[in-house]
């Protein structure tokens, strides 16, 4: 799900399966994996092609990270979803740059969760345990 739904947000650009290219509608748009809900900004899992991430998840180095279960985005995550992106965004960059105390975490948190980060949650528990 990284890049989205093969055959309708992309195809492989040749027979080797190296690259894709994005297709039309999708190709004009800025960040389309955000609108769609491909790219919140959590990892999908894929299977390891460098030789590194291989020997990485040999040694179960590849686990534990943040994986995102959502097959589709949620009706919330395509309408809410670039405004959630950009606040975090602002805030990460203002709580690494000390541009904004780290204590105010939580507060970033209220905020996030009041510009639809609440109903995204909602939305997407319901999606996961419903399978």
């Amino acid at each position: 799900m990284k890049n989205g739904i093969q055959g309708t947000h992309w195809e492989w650009a040749d027979a080797a399966k190296q690259d894709i290219v994005t297709l039309p509608l999708y190709d004009q748009m800025f960040s389309y994996t955000n609108t769609i809900g491909a790219g919140i900004g959590m990892t999908a899992p894929i299977m390891p092609t460098g030789r590194r991430e291989q020997w990485a998840a040999t040694l179960g180095l590849d686990r534990d990270g943040i994986y995102n279960a959502l097959e589709v985005a949620t009706p919330s995550l395509v309408r809410n979803g670039p405004e959630l992106l950009k606040l975090r965004d602002q805030a990460y960059i203002a709580f690494i740059t000390d541009g904004r105390p780290l204590e105010e975490f939580g507060e970033f948190v209220q905020e996030f969760l009041a510009a639809g980060g609440t109903e995204v949650l909602r939305e997407a528990n319901e999606s996961f345990f419903m399978k």
